[in-house]
C-alpha cells in the first residue's frame, strides 16, 4: 500500500469506472481493514473506492 505502488489500485479501478460507463462523484478513498501486523505482503489489508453516480445516460 506504499506509494507509487498504491497507484496501480488507483489505475485499476479508475480503468473498471471507464468501462462500466461510471463517473466519480467525489474523492476516492483508501479504506484500511487489514490486520497490519500479521499482515503478509501479499495479504488485503485496504480497498480503493470511489463514490460513483450512474452510467452516463443513465
Amino acid at each position: 500500500m506504499a506509494h507509487p505502488q498504491i497507484l496501480a489500485a488507483f489505475e485499476a479501478v479508475e480503468g473498471w469506472m471507464t468501462t462500466e460507463g461510471l463517473t466519480p462523484t467525489g474523492p476516492c478513498r483508501e479504506v484500511y481493514f487489514g490486520d497490519w501486523p500479521a499482515a503478509g505482503p501479499d495479504d488485503p489489508v485496504c480497498d480503493v473506492a470511489f463514490p460513483v453516480g450512474p452510467p452516463a445516460g443513465g
